[in-house]
């Protein structure tokens, strides 16, 4: 999923290029705020983005969503515990259990969650 994501990504730079005349290089930033990708995104540029981002979707706790969404990929739980921003390796898997259990309070769980 993830090279399907940055493909699409890729593409869209492409076009956005193209529409002003740009080429970008075979060897530019993916992440460039400049349109030509010739020089880097600044990590608070880029943390910005992935807030405003967060706050679009309407994602309250990007941590435990993300954990969740790996859970749900077939990650191991005490992987995606040790992952930076886990709280410890000892409740992360019990809370992630109950968040990706097949059934809730006798009622079954959906897929993925939607964004």
């Amino acid at each position: 999923m993830t090279i399907a994501v940055l493909t699409n990504y890729h593409q869209q730079r492409q076009q956005r290029a193209a529409a002003v005349d740009v080429t970008l290089p075979a060897d530019g930033y993916v992440f460039s705020l400049r349109i030509d990708g010739r020089t880097p995104g600044s990590p608070q540029a880029l943390t910005c983005q992935y807030h405003r981002m967060v706050l679009r979707l309407g994602i309250h706790k990007p941590r435990h969503y993300s954990a969740t969404e790996l859970i749900r990929a077939g990650v191991d739980i005490r992987t995606v515990a040790g992952q930076p921003g886990s709280r410890c390796g000892g409740e992360s898997p019990r809370r992630a259990k109950r968040l990706v259990s097949p059934h809730r309070n006798g009622h079954p769980v959906g897929g993925p969650l939607q964004t």
